[in-house]
């Protein structure tokens, strides 16, 4: 031990930086752990709005969100518990300032205003129509937008006019934009479709199912999470 602090006192310098490495790599391990923990709840925090304890996929999306088609008709099959239909889609909107800064990677969420994944507000109301939608917070924190904007889904002419806000609500890092499911249909496949064939993503599910087609595939949220 004293020969140890006699070395130390006798090369102060040498010391002093095998220290302040060890230092700078403990920190470089804290920033690197804290910026992974914060993509991941970016990545699913609109997920964990839901407070649902499944989702119904189609067994061929191999957990996709997607990837996963269900037509309106195979939806309405699926019983038990509350449901809510969602449709996803990933877009590019661009501010009213109308500049290459201007654009916004959003994830789209087609749904019923009705139904229980309608998000809290935190400003504003729900959308009315199919050319509303409300989105996350951060769309006001970060990129300057308010209730009255409108935004403009890029190689389109399809336009949203904000409502509300929310928060919370990111998927696969980007903001959520809320609005309707025709208005998904429009966005994903270029026009609106009202009939049996319709198609949404998934079902979102809290409780239990008693009846589940056999194309569909039921998994529990936590699992669905960690496949994102």
């Amino acid at each position: 031990m004293f020969l140890a602090l006699n070395e130390i006192m006798h090369s102060k310098l040498r010391y002093a930086l095998v220290a302040g490495v060890m230092f700078l790599i403990a920190y470089l391990v804290f920033f690197l752990t804290g910026l992974a923990y914060g993509l991941a709840q970016d990545n699913r925090t609109a997920v964990d709005k839901w407070e649902a304890d499944s989702i119904v996929l189609s067994k061929d999306a191999n957990s996709n969100l997607g990837m996963s088609m269900i037509t309106k008709k195979i939806a309405e099959e699926v019983e038990g518990g509350k449901v809510a239909y969602l449709a996803q889609t990933p877009g590019v909107v661009t501010s009213k300032d109308s500049t290459e800064e201007g654009k916004i990677n959003v994830s789209f969420f087609g749904i019923d205003k009705n139904q229980f994944i309608m998000p809290n507000l935190v400003e504003g109301k729900a959308f009315d129509n199919d050319d509303e939608a409300v989105g996350d917070i951060s769309l006001k924190e970060e990129y300057g937008l308010a209730i009255g904007d409108t935004v403009k889904l890029s190689g389109s002419d399809k336009t949203f006019k904000l409502t509300g806000f929310t928060d919370h609500a990111k998927f696969n890092v980007s903001p959520v934009l809320y609005t309707t499911i025709n208005a998904y249909q429009e966005i994903r496949f270029e026009k609106e479709d009202t009939s049996e064939n319709a198609r949404i993503n998934a079902i979102v599910v809290r409780g239990k199912i008693s009846n589940l087609p056999e194309d569909l595939e039921q998994i529990k949220i936590s699992k669905f999470i960690n496949e994102l």
